[in-house]
């Protein structure tokens, strides 16, 4: 039987992380999938930006700290203003 060589997986550039290590930089500490979920489908229309090297996905600090501030600046448009908007547009 033959053991796999278990090298650690070193990152395509010093600044990138694995997503799963980003994990650790947001106070609440998500789960994995949450942050995959951000980095595909993203939230409130806002996606997390990452770099997929192989089958691996990797983001830096700046893009999740980016990404947050990006969430929470986000407001919901009221249903009268998305009407208006609408109507403005001849919809």
């Amino acid at each position: 039987m033959r053991v796999k060589d278990q090298r650690p997986v070193s990152s395509p550039r010093p600044d990138w992380v694995p997503l799963g290590h980003a994990v650790r930089w947001i106070p609440y500490r998500p789960n994995y999938s949450t942050l995959f979920r951000w980095s595909t489908t993203g939230s409130k229309g806002i996606v997390l930006r990452t770099q997929r090297v192989g089958s691996r996905r990797f983001t830096t600090r700046a893009w999740v700290e980016e990404f947050l501030a990006a969430c929470n600046e986000y407001v919901v448009p009221s249903a009268r203003e998305a009407d208006q908007e609408l109507a403005s547009e001849g919809l």
